[in-house]
């Protein structure tokens, strides 16, 4: 079984954690999050493309969900058909660095290089389920248990960059 297939274990939830998930259910960004759930929740997805800022999930519904690098945070912006060039370019960011090489730190994964796009390639056919989130970014949910995880970390350069992986919670 890949590392990334093997099931959560379950511990209870201390005091504080609970109290902090309290607070996120509270932000602004959680409230920016609830029309980008109402959009995606029951859709599946077709295909995706992936760029080091950002990726697109096309649903099959004609519609598309584009997550991007803006601000320090993970945005979102969705419609139907194909993005425009301009839309496509947030995937492509200057801004931002890339986060496909294996890391320096402490955080799960960190000595596995990153493939976007062969990450959300396993999302294909997946029906959304539901949505994650944190302070800074989400993540879509499959009924299986899997989510598209996205993380944002420091790169080598001193940029902020993007990680996906197709993870079992």
């Amino acid at each position: 079984m890949a590392e990334h297939d093997k099931p959560p274990e379950y511990v209870e939830v201390p005091p504080e954690i609970r109290q902090k998930f309290d607070q996120l259910e509270d932000s602004p960004y959680w409230r920016s999050l609830q029309p980008l759930k109402a959009l995606v929740v029951g859709r599946t997805i077709l295909s995706s493309e992936a760029g080091h800022s950002g990726f697109t999930l096309f649903l099959d519904d004609g519609t598309w969900v584009l997550s991007y690098l803006d601000e320090g945070m993970l945005k979102w912006l969705t419609g139907a058909g194909q993005p425009s060039k301009e839309q496509g370019y947030l995937m492509h960011s200057s801004v931002y660095g890339d986060g496909t090489a294996s890391l320096a730190m402490d955080v799960p994964y960190a000595d596995e290089s990153c493939d976007m796009a062969l990450e959300l390639s396993r999302a294909h056919s997946q029906c959304i389920s539901a949505l994650a989130f944190g302070e800074d970014c989400f993540n879509f949910c499959f009924p299986d248990g899997h989510e598209l995880e996205t993380k944002i970390i420091s790169t080598g350069d001193g940029k902020i960059g993007l990680r996906v992986f197709w993870e079992q919670w």
